[in-house]
């Protein structure tokens, strides 16, 4: 629980920047959370596309619906950082966050994993497994096999891998840096809870 006391904290800090990490598979509770404290109230921040079983071969979309957001969400920036271990449910989340104005995402390509898994068991016991889903945003740019749209590109280089840097989070420092109206930043890394 210590993201939710975090956010509490970051949320009444309205004038700091909020760097959150999503190279990694979040926990699912976290949606709500994130979603709730850090975009403003909307209806929908992506369209899923499914197949309509009475006919073979046609797909239907539908707005997401999400009762999440306030209007009295964090006022400051949030720095998403995403790298190709960010899929499917953290590329979902990563979504919903760019819904506020205010959100930057740095870091390198993503998965391209977002949807859900569907199971298949064919005669000789062959099992598949694929998406049953499409996850687009909403003005029906694709996220599937094309990952989430980035607003700075971040790659690693020989030096900064052998010296350990981590260039995505410095490039993520240096932006609220830049940006900042504030005296200080937070930074919340997965790996410190639950």
């Amino acid at each position: 629980m210590k993201i939710l006391f975090a956010v509490l904290i970051i949320f009444h800090l309205s004038s700091c920047d909020f760097i959150d990490q999503y190279r990694c598979y979040p926990d699912n509770s976290i949606m709500e959370k994130m979603t709730t404290h850090f975009i403003p109230r909307q209806n929908s921040f992506c369209i899923v596309t499914y197949p309509d079983i009475r006919f073979p071969g046609m797909l239907r979309y539908h707005r997401s619906k999400i009762n999440w957001g306030s209007d009295d969400c964090f006022k400051g920036n949030v720095i998403v950082l995403v790298n190709e271990r960010t899929g499917s449910f953290s590329e979902y989340l990563t979504m919903a966050l760019q819904q506020n104005p205010k959100t930057i995402t740095v870091g390198r390509a993503t998965a391209g994993s977002d949807g859900n898994i569907v199971r298949m068991q064919f005669p000789g016991n062959v099992i598949s497994w694929h998406s049953g889903v499409g996850i687009y945003y909403p003005d029906f740019t694709p996220t599937q096999r094309t990952g989430i749209k980035i607003d700075h590109i971040v790659e690693p280089d020989i030096e900064s891998v052998s010296k350990g840097i981590d260039v995505a989070l410095d490039k993520a420092k240096s932006l609220a840096k830049n940006l900042i109206s504030t005296d200080s930043t937070f930074f919340y890394n997965k790996a410190d809870t639950f």
